[in-house]
């Protein structure tokens, strides 16, 4: 089955039981959840794991410890280092950084030397804020919708750990849990948990981190999505269609140039042609 037909397939593999949420929360696995909940208008705040990479599944168990425990040994001083030499992009010097405690990586977070305790007191206190923020915000909402997206399939037992433990850090909410799994021998969708948890697979390998043009059909279930309160997605786009042609101009020259490093912004998107 070619890519196209596989994209067709996927796109409404995933079906949330509400169309609106008072917040949308990504659980990280990849830039990719925010990056898709930010141009589809439902990225109203920042949270702890915005932008944090999963490469193996420690991450993905220690997700039920972190709602247990307010996310406890998390990103602590002793447990990072620099899993790679700092990348500069559009100037600006990016470290990539790993928590040895909980297998999450940080490739947008920290800018000094992870040895300089006082930059990285500043920078983890960014990320307190925000555990704060997620919990103060999620404990008072009606209905709130977390996603996690790995480039690596793992047992659905370890995403049903998860919603069970959101559900206990957060009792009066109503929650629900959508697991995108790539790089999956088959696609596959299935709801779980009374519909609370609804777990997709996908054989693509590789998903467009920055999909500025929204064509990347797995994630096309959320256009159905709306934040309580706000414009829908739709009523968003149109009023960035500068935004847009913007971004469509960026793509062009990323593929034009082909440059090991032709911005962050088109993320060498000619690598990627074959799978849109």
């Amino acid at each position: 089955m070619g890519a196209h037909a596989r994209g067709r397939e996927a796109r409404h593999m995933i079906k949330t039981n509400r169309e609106s949420y008072d917040y949308v929360i990504s659980l990280g696995g990849s830039c990719n959840v925010s990056s898709q909940l930010r141009h589809r208008g439902l990225r109203t705040c920042s949270f702890p794991l915005d932008w944090t990479l999963m490469v193996d599944e420690r991450p993905v168990r220690y997700l039920p410890t972190a709602f247990r425990t307010r996310f406890g040994e998390f990103c602590l001083h002793g447990n990072v280092f620099e899993y790679e030499p700092p990348a500069v992009e559009f100037g600006v010097v990016k470290r990539r950084v790993e928590d040895r405690a909980t297998g999450f990586r940080f490739i947008h977070q920290f800018h000094a030397p992870v040895e300089d305790e006082a930059a990285f007191a500043r920078e983890r206190s960014v990320l307190s804020r925000r555990i704060d923020r997620l919990y103060e915000s999620v404990a008072r909402a009606d209905n709130v919708l977390f996603v996690l997206s790995t480039v690596f399939p793992y047992d659905v037992s370890l995403a049903e750990d998860i919603l069970s433990a959101a559900e206990e850090a957060f009792p009066s909410t109503n929650i629900e849990l959508a697991a995108m799994q790539f790089s999956a021998e088959r696609q596959s969708a299935a709801d779980l948990c009374g519909g609370r948890l609804h777990v997709a697979t996908y054989q693509r390998p590789v998903n467009i981190v920055y999909d500025n043009q929204l064509t990347a059909p797995e994630w096309s279930w959320m256009d159905q999505l709306s934040i309580t309160g706000l414009p829908t997605p739709r009523e968003l786009r149109k009023k960035r269609l500068a935004t847009k042609w913007k971004y469509k101009l960026w793509m062009w020259l990323g593929r034009s140039l082909e440059a090991e490093r032709a911005g962050c912004a088109n993320m060498r998107f000619y690598k990627f042609s074959r799978y849109q």
